[in-house]
């Protein structure tokens, strides 16, 4: 009865992931993986990554992670832009290379995006077990999670890349600094917002709907 179990649990997981992982695809092909916000233009692509570390724990996080810097990789080599070579270290631009810090901007935030959440979530529950719903748990734990994957893109970018990132948009590393530091404090948070709302909803009717399962089970 408790393998039955076991197997129904990881089947239902395994379902969950891959419909998550479909949404994650439509939003990455589709222009639903961005919201243009008057002059701001917010991403979506975040949202099943931390869907998945919240419902599903770290490993299944992990792994959506990597496939959402591994369809960051394949669209910045195979249809590249102007500044592409920091996600990838087979563009170039001029004598501007990509290398492996490329690599590391474009998958080490991604996946830290699906541990971050799960883990914190965790730590949440061992201090403030009774103080917060679930839902809101999730909604704090995205905002952060968001911010953080925010922040560490956009200064591995200003780190790794600044000279070259100034060089071909024609800019001062300063006005790069200012540009990224500025992205970071708009985009980085509503985005997080974003983040949590969307948390905070579906974790709502999801959890609401285990309830009631388990009542008619």
């Amino acid at each position: 009865m408790l393998e039955r179990d076991l197997r129904k649990q990881k089947l239902e997981k395994l379902t969950l992931f891959s419909v998550l992982t479909a949404i994650q695809l439509l939003l990455f092909f589709t222009p639903l993986g961005f919201l243009p916000i008057g002059a701001l233009s917010l991403t979506t692509l975040h949202l099943p990554v931390i869907i998945v570390s919240v419902i599903l724990g770290p490993v299944y996080g992990l792994a959506s992670g990597f496939i959402f810097g591994l369809l960051s990789f394949l669209r910045n080599t195979f249809a590249p832009g102007l500044t592409s070579f920091v996600f990838s270290p087979f563009i170039s631009y001029g004598i501007i290379r990509g290398n492996f810090w490329s690599l590391v901007i474009c998958f080490v935030p991604r996946m830290l995006l699906g541990l971050i959440p799960a883990a914190l979530l965790k730590l949440f529950n061992l201090r403030n077990k009774r103080r917060y719903s679930k839902s809101w748990k999730a909604a704090i734990v995205a905002f952060a999670a968001t911010f953080a994957h925010t922040f560490l893109v956009l200064s591995g970018i200003f780190l790794f890349f600044g000279d070259a990132y100034a060089s071909v948009l024609n800019k001062t590393k300063d006005a790069i600094f200012v540009l990224l530091g500025t992205t970071i404090f708009t985009n980085g948070v509503l985005e997080a917002f974003l983040a949590a709302f969307v948390l905070f909803a579906f974790t709502k009717i999801y959890y609401e709907y285990l309830r009631k399962e388990d009542n008619y089970g």
